[in-house]
């Protein structure tokens, strides 16, 4: 997380300080500052975005990589035969898929367990931390309400107050996740019918 100031609408001093000004405290312009904010902001902002990344599967923070497949044997090998890296940038695992298949894992620490042969490719979708300049105007909004319900408890000491913009995050948070969901689509593509269009196509082509 920067601590130099900023000006940008999409950076993390600009995020936080709008949760600041939502419950009336004063904005800052960096979180290396002696004020109560900054310290505050400094000390709970990126906990804060983490857990915001969390709560539903958002597209825009998701990514799919092929895991690297460990040398060290798993400790209990009558249940897992294979150990794998979890990449080092993910927040939350949301599924793994061997062949396009799911199967079944486990997580510790910094691992993931599973049931694999040495030539399979195995393959996690998680969420990570991406870029804040990179965050929707839908997330952000929804962040910054959570942020003031935070902030309102922390530096104002409003109960009321923190319970308030809590409902607004979570209220911004569903809105977010609709929005979120369009970015996908619902159907899968039919590569067999995709294949007999390219089929097709070179066939007319090769008559003309």
């Amino acid at each position: 997380m920067t601590t130099t100031t900023s000006t940008a609408s999409g950076s993390d001093i600009d995020i936080a300080s709008r949760g600041l000004v939502l419950i009336g405290a004063t904005p800052i312009s960096s979180f290396s500052g002696t004020t109560t904010e900054s310290q505050v902001a400094q000390n709970l902002y990126e906990d804060i975005v983490r857990s915001a990344l969390t709560q539903t599967r958002w597209r825009f923070a998701s990514n799919i990589k092929q895991l690297s497949r460990l040398t060290d044997a798993p400790l209990d090998e009558n249940r897992y035969d294979a150990a794998y890296q979890i990449p080092i940038e993910s927040i939350m695992i949301h599924g793994v898929t061997v062949g396009g298949n799911p199967i079944q894992y486990e997580i510790f620490t910094d691992k993931l367990f599973c049931n694999a042969g040495v030539s399979d490719k195995v393959i996690a979708e998680y969420t990570y931390r991406p870029d804040t300049t990179t965050f929707p105007p839908y997330f952000i909004t929804a962040l910054q309400f959570h942020l003031a319900s935070v902030f309102a408890g922390a530096i104002a000491e409003d109960a009321d107050k923190s319970a308030l913009f809590e409902q607004k995050a979570q209220r911004q948070y569903l809105l977010a996740r609709n929005v979120d969901a369009q970015q996908t689509s619902t159907e899968r593509l039919n590569m067999g019918r995709y294949a007999n269009f390219r089929g097709n196509t070179r066939t007319l082509a090769r008559r003309f």
